[in-house]
C-alpha cells in the first residue's frame, strides 16, 4: 500500500510540474508572438499552423493530455478563429533510417524498365554499371568507389545501393536508341 501511495504522489507532483512548465512556455510563446510585426505574423513563409484540442478519451485520469488534430479550413472563418487564440507546441522526433532513398537492383530495374517502356534486366542494368562506371565490379577490393551520384557501397549488408538519380540517368541516356543499342546490345551505329 505504501508503493501505491508514493507512485500516485509522484504522478500529481510530475502533473503539477508539468503544469508550471506549460504557464512558462505559453507566456514565452505570447511574449514572443507580441514582439513580431503583424506582417511577419500574417506571412505564410514563417506560418507551421497546428491545432491540437483536448479530447477526453475512454482513460482520461491516466493520460496527461489527449489531442486532436483538426484540418484548417480557411472556409470556416468563423470556426477557425476560436482555433486561434489556442497556441501549442510540438517537439519532432527524428529518427535515423539508413538507407532511405536507396534503391535495389532489383528496384532501378522495374523503374527504368516502365521509364523506357522497353525491356531492361537485372543483366541490362550490369552492363549498364560496367558502361557508365557507376561502381566497381564485386569482387572489388575497393568496392566502395562508387559514383555516389548514383550508388554507394553499404558496408553492413555488403551490396551496392542505388540512387533515383541513376534511374533518372539510365532512362535518360537509354532513351536515346543508339545508347540503348551500343550499351545494351554492343551494337555500333554505322557512320554515315
Amino acid at each position: 500500500m505504501f508503493v501505491l501511495g508514493c507512485l500516485v504522489t509522484q504522478q500529481r507532483a510530475m502533473r503539477g510540474a508539468a503544469k508550471q512548465y506549460a504557464q512558462s512556455i505559453r507566456e514565452f510563446v505570447a511574449n514572443f508572438r507580441s514582439s513580431l510585426s503583424d506582417d511577419v505574423l500574417a506571412d505564410q513563409a514563417y506560418s507551421f499552423k497546428v491545432f491540437l484540442i483536448p479530447k477526453v478519451g475512454s482513460h482520461a485520469k491516466s493520460s496527461d493530455i489527449a489531442v486532436e488534430f483538426v484540418r484548417y479550413d480557411p472556409n470556416k472563418p468563423e470556426e477557425m478563429k476560436q482555433y486561434e487564440r489556442l497556441v501549442a507546441l510540438v517537439k519532432p522526433k527524428q529518427i535515423s533510417v539508413a538507407n532511405l532513398e536507396g534503391l535495389k537492383a532489383t528496384e532501378v530495374v522495374k523503374k527504368v524498365a516502365a521509364g523506357l517502356g522497353k525491356k531492361f534486366t537485372l543483366h541490362s542494368h550490369m552492363k549498364c554499371w560496367q558502361h557508365f562506371n557507376a561502381r566497381p565490379a564485386g569482387h572489388s577490393d575497393k568496392p566502395e568507389l562508387c559514383d555516389n551520384r548514383y550508388c554507394y557501397y553499404d558496408v553492413l549488408h555488403k551490396d551496392y545501393i542505388y540512387t533515383l538519380a541513376w534511374v533518372d540517368f539510365l532512362v535518360e541516356k537509354l532513351g536515346d536508341a543508339a545508347t540503348y543499342d551500343l550499351v545494351l546490345k554492343g551494337v555500333v551505329a554505322p557512320q554515315a
